[in-house]
């Protein structure tokens, strides 16, 4: 690869990593302008407002939170798929231009009326529930605001290490699968056994399902015809990270279509795979590692969970000695201390 372009910088699974990239890169612009920080949010954030404020239109489009059938999604990612990502056989000019007003929109409506009509549950089951499950990211240049985000965990850092606590964080990226992300179901478990020499091990298994069926991504009607389908729903090309306790060892990974890696970053171990799961497909991937410290005592172990920013809470169950410890969607970060 000759180019790095600066819509790729955002990799790190660290928001304020990627925004290092970018801003880098965003400094050669002839375009670029003062700004005071960073405030990222994806579309549920979209579907939930509008669950409050009801119908609303942008370039005489209407978006709604209902369920479309078309793509068992709300009939807002749909619409804005169409009208951003549907091949025409003409350049569709600022095409997603859109997404500006439709904000606005939004906005204007969201702040139009007086306090008692929306704010109150915007406030609640908009920002803060979004802030919390990681559907909002922020990172201010100001330090003082922005140490109080890091510590409210509302900038999407990847937690420092503690000395002789568990981690994870299972980082999914999707490289040109359409949107499939939106149709894969992630089911994660994690099985932690505490030998009586104190050894750590783990086992886990990650199921991919996608029980949707394949879009119409003809690329040789859409480049030549400009009549190919809406291709939201293809084959999932996904980059798999997982980050574990620096020194960490890999004792096997299987179900990667590519030569596994590990190697080590943000003060973690990560171990990377790649795999690919089909329209009405499955995959499952097993990775086995053993962890840089011992546990003497089970009752002393300690595990924090990261949830990936932008997913919408994948099952996590986990085991520790084969008693089930956690059991919930990992919608938020979670953590297990034995000492309860």
């Amino acid at each position: 690869m000759s180019q790095f372009f600066i819509r790729d910088s955002n990799l790190s699974p660290d928001f304020i990593e990627s925004n290092k990239l970018f801003d880098e890169l965003y400094q050669k612009s002839s375009q670029k302008v003062e700004y005071d920080g960073i405030i990222a949010m994806d579309t549920y954030v979209l579907v939930d407002a509008l669950k409050i404020l009801g119908d609303t239109q942008a370039r005489g489009v209407n978006f709604s939170a209902n369920i479309d059938k078309r793509c068992d999604c709300p009939q807002a990612i749909y619409t804005l798929l169409n009208e951003v990502d549907r091949p025409v056989a003409y350049i569709k000019a600022d095409r997603k231009g859109i997404l500006g007003d439709l904000l606005f929109a939004v906005m204007q409506k969201a702040l139009g009326f007086s306090p008692s009509k929306y704010w109150g549950r915007l406030s609640q089951e908009v920002l803060m529930k979004n802030l919390n499950e990681k559907h909002i990211l922020m990172d201010m240049k100001d330090k003082e605001i922005q140490n109080s985000l890091e510590a409210l965990n509302f900038a999407g850092r990847i937690k420092s290490s503690e000395e002789n606590v568990d981690y994870l964080h299972i980082n999914d990226t999707n490289f040109a699968g359409a949107k499939s992300n939106l149709f894969v179901d992630h089911e994660i478990q994690s099985a932690t056994e505490i030998a009586n020499d104190g050894t750590v091990t783990r086992k886990l298994t990650i199921n991919y399902k996608n029980p949707h069926k394949h879009s119409n991504c003809s690329l040789e009607e859409s480049e030549i015809l400009g009549v190919g389908g809406l291709c939201i729903n293809a084959t999932l090309r996904n980059w798999l990270r997982v980050y574990v306790p620096e020194g960490s060892k890999l004792v096997s990974f299987n179900g990667s279509e590519k030569k596994t890696l590990t190697y080590d970053d943000l003060g973690k171990t990560v171990f990377e795979g790649f795999l690919g799961v089909q329209p009405m497909g499955k995959a499952t991937v097993t990775i086995e590692y053993t962890l840089p410290f011992k546990v003497e005592n089970k009752n002393e172990y300690r595990l924090i969970v990261q949830k990936q920013p932008g997913t919408a809470g994948h099952e996590f169950a986990a085991t520790l000695n084969g008693k089930k410890i956690i059991d919930s969607k990992l919608t938020r970060d979670l953590s297990y201390s034995g000492k309860k």
